[in-house]
């Protein structure tokens, strides 16, 4: 609460009042770098999910015993391309837990500690 004043109001001050203004814009940061990466993360697993239960209805269907050799090569075309698909969607998960959570959580903590001091 006191970050300001380097949790002693006592014996520090901020005369100009920019601290407050600074730990605030970092809370208003820190919740909306949150909230957007979790959202972001549950978007990405969703589907995700979506395409592995599409994969999973197509090799049910590689099952039956009355396909060609054509609609079987297509349906397992079909299934690598989900694969790929997939793949994709767990790279770009990756790359936004290690944004969102890896670089910008401790980017705002330090920026959220130099704040106070910085001037504006």
């Amino acid at each position: 609460m006191f970050a300001y004043v380097q949790n002693n109001p006592v014996n520090r001050i901020d005369p100009t009042g920019h601290g407050a203004i600074a730990v605030g814009a970092c809370v208003v940061l820190t919740i909306g770098d949150a909230a957007y990466t979790g959202y972001s993360l549950n978007k990405l697993q969703k589907e995700i999910e979506k395409l592995r239960e599409e994969k999973q209805k197509l090799s049910k269907a590689c099952e039956s015993k009355n396909l060609s050799v054509k609609e079987l090569e297509k349906l397992l075309d079909q299934i690598n391309e989900i694969d790929k698909q997939i793949l994709k969607k767990l790279s770009e998960e990756t790359k936004t837990e290690i944004v969102g959570i890896y670089i910008g959580g401790p980017a705002l903590v330090i920026f959220c500690a130099a704040a106070p001091y910085l001037p504006f």
